[in-house]
């Protein structure tokens, strides 16, 4: 279970931070739009809608390695603007 975010997937300031973060999950990560949505509390067509909507913004290569993480739990509620996590 991944358990933190690499904070340099949100560089790309044309994705939303959610883009951002479903699009690193399913590139790097490998997760399924349901293992996704369970991870961050959405629903999985929802997160298929993202990830359609981040692919066609973006047509560049897949996040590289990164060292500095983000800890899942701060983007993992519904209640609270993904922008607000820091």
């Amino acid at each position: 279970m991944i358990d933190s975010i690499p904070i340099e997937v949100l560089q790309d300031r044309s994705l939303s931070v959610l883009e951002s973060i479903v699009r690193f999950l399913k590139e790097k990560k490998q997760m399924s739009f349901h293992d996704i949505g369970l991870l961050l509390n959405r629903d999985e067509r929802n997160i298929w809608t993202v990830y359609s909507r981040a692919k066609k913004k973006v047509v560049c290569s897949p996040h590289k390695e990164d060292v500095v993480d983000t800890p899942i739990d701060k983007i993992s509620s519904e209640s609270r603007p993904l922008f607000s996590i820091y």
